[in-house]
């Protein structure tokens, strides 16, 4: 659009005037706010090239993250939980190894959790245990999801695997606790 054209100029010319200057944020955070609040208002497209000008300049994780969980989120919004799997995988392709940590998919999960969109959430979860399974983090989102979305036996399963692996991991203890808890 226009207006995304115009960001991109204007974004452009200012760090380049003004970068080294320390006179505006250019961290990475600061686009993908921009992008997630584009995202927020249904502008999947305009946010997509914001976090698009955001890898020109931070070629990392971070900000190839948000642009990832943005394709997901248009797959998911065309053509329903499926497509957005088949779309991480084709992501898989098209993103260099090191933009899909453990992080990536979180963040859109637990969003989609949050909503009530608990299908796709979950799907993402999942996803995300089976490609990081050495990774706590998946662990613990995974087992809270399941737990709270029903299968508390799971749940507790993947918590406690967790601990089995990895005995001394004090978030694992506290994992287990609260979803030990939860179940009485």
């Amino acid at each position: 659009s226009d207006g995304i054209a115009a960001l991109r100029r204007t974004y452009r010319s200012v760090r380049a005037r003004y970068h080294e200057a320390d006179a505006y944020d250019f961290r990475v955070d600061t686009l993908i706010e921009v992008a997630d609040r584009l995202a927020g208002t249904g502008a999947l497209d305009d946010a997509a090239a914001v976090h698009e000008l955001n890898i020109e300049y931070y070629d990392g994780s971070q900000a190839r993250s948000g642009l990832i969980r943005l394709r997901l989120l248009q797959a998911l919004e065309a053509d329903g939980t499926d497509a957005m799997v088949v779309r991480y995988a084709d992501l898989k392709i098209e993103q260099p190894p090191t933009a899909l940590t453990p992080t990536t998919l979180d963040p859109l999960a637990w969003r989609l959790y949050r909503s009530g969109r608990d299908d796709p959430a979950l799907a993402l979860f999942e996803l995300n245990f089976a490609e990081h399974p050495t990774a706590f983090l998946t662990h613990e989102s995974l087992a809270y999801a399941v737990s709270s979305s029903g299968d508390r036996a799971r749940g507790l399963r993947i918590a406690r695997q967790w601990i089995a692996e990895h005995p001394g991991h004090e978030g694992g203890r506290q994992l287990l606790s609260e979803l030990t808890r939860a179940e009485r």
